[in-house]
């Protein structure tokens, strides 16, 4: 018995008393697989997220699914290692991380701005640590006649007090009142549902 490293061919001779004879084996060598993964991501709870695997033929996932791309939707933060094959069955590993923040905490929408240009409370908006973590959004603004003055549906807005092209004019010592309705969901399903005034201060 030999150990080798290196691809060729082999030669061994057996001897019995005065009886030889030889036989030859041919040895191959296969470049040992060189898996690279994605580098560790950060998802909010409730988000999917691509992870991809490359350097071999075949891969499998401790999670049970195969291939080189895979979809992960974990509700943790959690490890995931891919075995990676090349054509000669020669196998090795690699691991990524996917770290779940969990969405928490209040969403804040002021009930008053003042767009005069001081650079201080000029746009509504609505407050959250985590904006990524809200997935679906919807605010409606209505004066005090019930005209709808303002309609979005990204969380990432900023009115500033624009209707029809024109800035509105506050009354009543430069105050103006209008009505919200506002509907948000954060990722892991809960629904906020609001409504109540907001003034606009000039």
């Amino acid at each position: 018995t030999i150990n080798t490293s290196n691809a060729g061919n082999y030669s061994v001779l057996v001897t019995i008393g005065s009886c030889t004879a030889a036989a030859t084996s041919n040895v191959t060598v296969s470049a040992h697989p060189n898996p690279i993964v994605s580098p560790d991501v950060v998802i909010v709870q409730g988000q999917s997220t691509n992870l991809n695997a490359s350097g071999g033929a075949i891969y499998i996932w401790d999670n049970g699914m195969n291939g080189s791309s895979i979809i992960v939707s974990p509700l943790s933060t959690t490890n995931y290692c891919v075995t990676v094959y090349n054509a000669s069955n020669c196998h090795d590993s690699a691991c990524v991380t996917v770290t779940v923040e969990i969405c928490s905490g209040p969403l804040y929408l002021p009930n008053a701005f003042s767009p005069n240009g001081d650079e201080t409370n000029d746009a509504l908006q609505i407050y959250y640590g985590m904006p990524q973590c809200i997935k679906d959004f919807h605010l409606v603004i209505y004066n005090r006649w019930g005209a709808k003055v303002y309609e979005t549906t990204d969380p990432a807005f900023k009115w500033d007090g624009i209707y029809n092209k024109g800035m509105l004019q506050g009354t009543e010592a430069g105050t103006e009142v209008f009505t919200y309705y506002m509907d948000a969901t954060i990722m892991g399903e809960s629904h906020i549902s609001r409504k109540g005034n907001i003034s606009l201060l000039r």
